[in-house]
């Protein structure tokens, strides 16, 4: 019993470690720079817009909030007495620029717009960690001629490789 334990714990890992580097391999050719980095690019792409309309959004709303407290200050002063009729209408006018400009990069540039489609390639070509998912249920039964319920197993031990050794990769890329 413990030989034929060990044969499958051997098998297992032997197949983790094939399809680990099998989809590192695939990460690593799809990088910034590499061969086929033409497949990734366009995601790239998405991921850096979103990010760009993100802080544009962030930028116009707190925009907007300090000229609504330059608003409350000019009408605390005005309460008191001083005459601040242009400035308040200047402050009114900027206030409302940025809502529409708020507004129209929610409505015509969501951030979000793309979003279903960074999701579904995440698996696919986007995230080291996630395509453990999809290649070991490519390579498990071009490997085993089967598909048991190791592959599950099999899965998990891939993506915590993938993890670790894509985290070490990047580490020494910063260096």
């Amino acid at each position: 019993m413990g030989g034929l334990l060990n044969q499958i714990t051997m098998e297992i890992l032997l197949l983790s470690i094939i399809i680990s580097f099998a989809s590192l391999g695939f990460r690593a050719i799809t990088g910034k720079g590499m061969i086929f980095y033409f497949l990734r690019k366009p995601f790239d792409k998405l991921a850096e817009r979103k990010k760009s309309i993100q802080e544009s959004i962030s930028t116009a709303t707190s925009k907007r909030i300090e000229f609504k407290n330059e608003k409350n200050r000019l009408e605390k002063a005005k309460k008191e007495g001083e005459s601040i009729v242009n400035e308040e209408k200047r402050f009114g006018i900027l206030k409302d620029k940025i809502q529409v400009q708020t507004n129209i990069l929610t409505l015509i540039a969501s951030p979000n717009k793309y979003d279903w489609l960074l999701y579904i390639m995440k698996p696919f070509i986007l995230c080291s960690t996630c395509m453990a998912s999809v290649h070991t249920l490519i390579w498990f039964p071009i490997l085993t001629g089967e598909f048991t319920y190791e592959v599950v197993l099999v899965m998990l031990i891939v993506a915590i490789f993938n993890t670790i050794i894509w985290s070490v990769v990047e580490y020494l890329e910063k260096e």
